[in-house]
């Protein structure tokens, strides 16, 4: 499932009015630290067309200060101020023009989403349980391992399957257990899922997502979780604060209902088909998205606490009629 669109810039740069001077890319200082392992390129679904418009560039430090050369414009006092939140006023720029020569490369990768399913007495009902299972990969000799982002999600989700099906009786609605690809890489695998159903979406009930959640919000915060839901199903939230009560999980819970679930996970594949979530999440610690985000800096009670409240919840809510 997938097809990857490969976007390859020649990394040559000619500036106008200076034909014998090319310009190679090379690194900042801040380009030298420990980098994503991915290459330069754009991934799509099967299907997804790009547009005609080429909307970014990106280029090193080096290469903007020589096209700027001459300009007024200072990258330096452009960024302080922007770390400011301040406005700088870029003068007009004239006789600047750059040459920038691409090329596309497209193959097509095979990846999969792996879909177990509880089946419940009503066949046509469905609540989701989904994490995504990829991370960053490899980098500048660094391994991306993601104990927390995502390999915490995946436990969570694996757990609850096993108590569901350690519950010993038959829910009333069908419990998917989802493990998504290329959430990286743009929500590709949940969004595949919802866009390729193999049965009517108007019977998924619910999605839940797990994303992260093995971190305190702060050392100073450890009981603290954000539960981000559909704000038109209030009896989300009468279901978690009465089981938190019920089973005595020691978790204080920022309830943060929306119309629109914010986030940039894959419970947006199913918000943007009109199919209610429920999100749980405590911290986004310095670690994300850098090779230090290791087991050594899980904190298993917090993990273990949403991991409980969670299959509290999904019995419930499979056991309803709603």
């Amino acid at each position: 499932m997938g097809i990857i669109g490969v976007l390859e810039f020649d990394q040559e740069i000619t500036v106008a009015g200076r034909p014998d001077r090319k310009d190679f890319m090379t690194m900042s200082p801040s380009e030298g630290k420990a980098q994503q392992g991915k290459p330069w390129a754009r991934y799509s679904i099967p299907g997804k067309q790009y547009a005609d418009n080429l909307t970014k560039i990106q280029v090193s430090v080096r290469s903007a200060n020589e096209i700027l050369n001459g300009t007024g414009i200072n990258l330096e006092a452009y960024k302080a101020k922007a770390d400011r939140n301040e406005k700088y006023l870029i003068p007009e720029m004239k006789g600047k023009s750059v040459y920038l020569k691409s090329s596309v490369k497209t193959s097509q990768v095979a990846v999969r989403n792996i879909i177990g399913i509880v089946e419940g007495k009503n066949p046509d009902k469905y609540i989701i349980l989904g994490a995504h299972y990829d991370h960053i990969g490899m980098g500048n000799g660094y391994i991306w391992n993601g104990a927390d982002d995502n390999g915490s999600g995946s436990t969570g989700v694996l757990t609850i399957a096993r108590a569901v099906m350690a519950a010993g009786a038959k829910p009333e609605t069908n419990i998917i257990f989802a493990f998504w690809t290329a959430e990286e890489e743009g929500l590709l695998g949940s969004r595949y899922f919802v866009r390729n159903p193999e049965f009517p979406l108007a019977g998924v009930k619910l999605n839940m997502n797990f994303d992260m959640i093995s971190r305190y919000i702060s050392d100073d915060e450890p009981k603290k979780v954000t539960m981000t839901y559909t704000s038109s199903f209030p009896r989300f939230r009468e279901i978690t604060a009465g089981n938190i009560g019920k089973y005595g999980i020691d978790l204080l819970i920022d309830y943060q209902p929306s119309a629109n679930p914010p986030g940039g996970t894959d419970h947006r594949s199913f918000v943007e088909a009109g199919i209610p979530v429920i999100r749980f999440k405590p911290g986004h610690r310095e670690e994300y998205h850098t090779p230090e985000d290791e087991t050594g800096t899980v904190d298993w009670d917090i993990m273990e606490k949403i991991i409980k409240i969670c299959f509290a919840d999904t019995w419930d809510l499979a056991n309803e009629k709603w």
